[in-house]
């Protein structure tokens, strides 16, 4: 069971972050652009990997008690930008503005209570990602349009809960299921 444990976005957002999505189609034109599903959007806090299927009582207990230990915040993502080389762009994401404290907090709270399932080797970059990018045709096309939209800002909404998703690889692209909600207090 290939798992992750994340923020789940709510609707008004995800409509929000699908209209900074739509101003991104005419990239296609210049990219490789695999644009994230709507039903996808979240924010990733901690990558298990696969599972057995019977650690997760385990696993799901120790994220249980980190919610229950931390509190509901406010996040509101704005600003556009991408992750590696303007020659050699891999993803597009939103970054997060107000709460992205409190995210890396949670992050690093769930990687100390699960590092014996997968430790982390690199340091938090709470984002959400739009689109993958297979290869780039016009780079200075590409990395002009991203420039434009840097400073976007998208939205805000209260996070309330984290979830355990089930990450399921298709032919199609990733398919997330939820397979335990837990509140913050």
């Amino acid at each position: 069971m290939r798992l992750f444990v994340g923020i789940d976005l709510d609707e008004n957002l995800k409509g929000k972050v699908l209209e900074i999505q739509k101003e991104l189609e005419p990239l296609c034109k210049f990219a490789d652009l695999r644009l994230v599903e709507r039903k996808n959007f979240h924010l990733t806090l901690k990558f298990l990997g696969d599972v057995q299927d019977n650690t997760v009582t385990e696993i799901s207990e120790r994220i249980k008690n980190t919610a229950e230990n931390n509190q509901s915040f406010k996040i509101s993502l704005s600003g556009l930008s991408f992750f590696g080389s303007g020659a050699n762009i891999r993803v597009i994401f939103l970054s997060l503005a107000e709460g992205r404290e409190k995210v890396i907090e949670l992050e690093r709270n769930l990687n100390q209570k699960l590092e014996d399932i997968r430790k982390e080797d690199f340091d938090p970059h709470p984002h959400l990602t739009l689109a993958r990018v297979g290869f780039v045709l016009d780079r200075n096309k590409v990395v002009e349009k991203l420039k434009e939209m840097e400073k976007i800002e998208v939205g805000e909404m209260y996070v309330k809960e984290i979830k355990l998703f089930q990450s399921t690889l298709t032919k199609n692209g990733p398919g997330y299921s939820v397979v335990r909600s837990y509140d913050l207090k």
